[in-house]
């Protein structure tokens, strides 16, 4: 928010960042509405917003509270476009199909210089004239004093709206202030989870947390308490304990196997995951295996991943041939299901496993570029070491390390120690292939 607000301009960033809180900035507590900046540029431009007539004024605070800011919203809001010729006259704004602020903290400098009493009314015009239903319903979410089971009914739809279009920010911005302005318990902790789970996926580990703490006192259902647990464990597997994070997805799986099984099998992906990070692999497949026969749903995913499993259980007791040919047929069968994201990186495993390099390095790139395309910096997260893995493996070096050198960047900036530290161990490989022993020990140390 605060680089779009600012538009990379570098002094608005320091005074609308001056203007947030220390939650706000961490992303614990959710920004709601425009920023307001602190500093003597802001406090020039609120002296020029104060000269301009009253009906420019106004115009220029529904304006600035309207973040598409168009010039068609405002003639439906009743203010032609002419109301604003005074504000572009000083240098304010630039008027075509959109109002554009001329600098980040004009925008800043209207909506903090109006009273409470302009605000609400401007956020109350929007609301009632916006066509988008989640644009209104955030404008009605910013006026409402106390609980009001409407306006957060409609937010948490525009919670769903903006996880459906891949923006988990945006959607846990959502689920949090409707669960500020629901009144009953077991609705505003559900909604507090919802919260915490696209905070997650958001990469913001620490708020999860906090909102599943929020949550954790209003739940009793055995079934939230598996959803918290899960953002708990999602937490772990980045930068905790990957055993903690077993025993969580096992438990989640037990809990999913019958009434939803799909999610059941990616609790199970999970298990695989968290052992291969853990580096017990063999100790975790006998437990993977009882507990995918739990869910036998008949999906081509979960024949997948039985043969897949009986094909570990395989070399597990020495039966390379036996092995070999359950990992054929488990390839085969995931040949049929290439839009499974899930199957498609447990084939690039088996692949890493069987030396069949060049397919698995096909399958996690297609992958990652899936990531990319959908804005899952943690998604990405995941898959960019398998990258890189494979693409050492086929003797792509420069390849590898860029994968290598962009996964630990993202981790860095997620706080994903667990991840930096596969990293540094793929660096310290790549390092001495090169021949640079010194960056080696660094990386190793």
């Amino acid at each position: 928010m605060l680089v779009r607000e600012s538009r990379g301009n570098p002094l608005a960033l320091l005074e609308l960042s001056a203007g947030l809180t220390v939650r706000e900035l961490e992303g614990a507590d959710p920004v709601v509405g425009p920023l307001r900046a602190r500093g003597a540029v802001e406090e020039s431009f609120r002296a020029r917003v104060a000269q301009l007539p009253q009906a420019a004024r106004r115009a220029l605070l529904i304006a600035a509270a309207d973040e598409a800011a168009e010039v068609a919203t405002l003639e439906r809001c009743g203010i032609p476009a002419s109301a604003l010729r005074a504000a572009e006259d000083a240098g304010l704004v630039r008027l075509d199909q959109q109002v554009n602020f001329r600098h980040p903290l004009v925008r800043s400098a209207v909506y903090g210089a109006a009273s409470h009493s302009e605000r609400r009314e401007a956020h109350a015009v929007l609301a009632s004239t916006l066509r988008d239903p989640v644009s209104s319903a955030w404008h009605k979410a910013l006026i409402a004093d106390s609980a009001d089971e409407a306006v957060a009914s409609e937010l948490d739809c525009a919670g769903s709206q903006a996880l459906a279009r891949g923006a988990p920010g945006s959607a846990a911005a959502a689920f949090e202030r409707a669960a500020e302005l629901t009144e009953e318990p077991l609705r505003r902790g559900r909604r507090l989870m919802h919260a915490a789970q696209a905070t997650l996926g958001a990469g913001s580990s620490e708020a999860a947390l906090t909102l599943v703490d929020r949550a954790r006192p209003l739940l009793f259902e055995q079934t939230d308490i598996v959803e918290l647990d899960l953002v708990r464990a999602g937490v772990s597997m980045r930068q905790g304990s990957p055993a903690e994070t077993f025993v969580s997805v096992r438990n989640a799986a037990d809990a999913f196997a019958a009434r939803e099984p799909s999610r059941a099998l990616e609790m199970v992906a999970l298990m695989i995951w968290a052992s291969v990070q853990g580096s017990w692999v063999a100790a975790a497949i006998t437990d993977a295996r009882q507990t995918i026969e739990r869910v036998a749903d008949g999906s081509g995913r979960y024949q997948f991943m039985r043969i897949m499993l009986d094909g570990a259980l395989a070399i597990l007791d020495g039966a390379a041939e036996d092995a070999g040919r359950r990992f054929r047929t488990a390839l085969q069968v995931a040949s049929e299901h290439t839009a499974d994201q899930t199957v498609t990186m447990l084939a690039g495993l088996i692949r890493l496993w069987i030396a069949d390099y060049l397919p698995a390095r096909d399958g996690f790139r297609v992958v990652a570029a899936q990531r990319r395309a959908q804005g899952s910096l943690v998604g990405l997260a995941g898959v960019l070491p398998l990258v890189s893995i494979a693409e050492l493996c086929t003797s792509r070096i420069q390849e590898s390390s860029d994968a290598a050198a962009e996964g630990m960047e993202l981790g860095r900036q997620l706080g994903y120690a667990n991840d930096e530290i596969s990293y540094l161990a793929l660096r310290a490989w790549l390092t001495a292939l090169l021949g640079n022993p010194r960056e080696c020990r660094d990386s190793a140390a």
